[in-house]
């Protein structure tokens, strides 16, 4: 299965693709901004999933404030169905688009463009999870607001960690050394540009 995805970035991956594919990132961003203000003025706060190292209680002090724009968290939460899948591809599109300027075999980096599917995947499990616990007020299961916590942090690592690859690829062809500062020189095939 992720060979296949990562099959189908790589092939997909164009100066046109990757300008296309940052716009809906930043769009969906501005349309997410355009809406946060109201929400944090009704609420009092920001959302939980912009949240990290909170308690259940604090979850549950939040959650039971979000009647109070409704209307604005439902829009938000529409929009958030649509952008973990976008920042995914983008992030996969942006780091094959370095690395792939590196290294002929896909396999050496290959990996690294799974890593933002899997803050995608998270990202949708922090959503769903918070559906629960929203629609099921006044009932509160502090173990799944526990539970949602951890998730959070792992999304906003996973997310950080496929940004750093991206930026310390970037650097590393700039610089013309390896294209992965983090891991050394530990990859499998050829690079490109290693003389023979």
């Amino acid at each position: 299965m992720h060979k296949r995805l990562t099959k189908l970035i790589i092939s997909s991956t164009s100066l046109k693709n990757l300008a296309i594919t940052v716009t809906i990132v930043v769009l969906f961003q501005i349309a997410f901004n355009a809406f946060l203000p109201a929400f944090v003025e009704a609420t009092g706060g920001t959302l939980l999933d912009m949240s990290i190292g909170y308690s259940s209680d604090f979850a549950y002090e939040r959650l039971t404030t979000f009647h109070l724009a409704a209307d604005v968290y439902f829009k938000i939460r529409l929009i958030d169905f649509f952008f973990p899948a976008a920042y995914a591809v983008c992030l996969s599109v942006l780091s094959c688009f370095v690395y792939r300027k590196k290294y002929e075999d896909a396999d050496n980096y290959r990996w690294i463009l799974i890593v933002p599917f899997l803050a995608a995947v998270l990202d949708y499990v922090e959503n769903i999870i918070l559906v629960i616990l929203y629609q099921s007020l006044p009932a509160q299961y502090h173990i799944v607001a526990s539970i949602l916590n951890i998730v959070t942090i792992l999304k906003f690592c996973l997310v950080g960690f496929s940004v750093m690859l991206f930026i310390t690829g970037a650097f590393s062809i700039l610089k013309g050394g390896d294209s992965m500062l983090l891991m050394g020189n530990k990859f499998k095939g050829k690079k490109q540009n290693k003389e023979e």
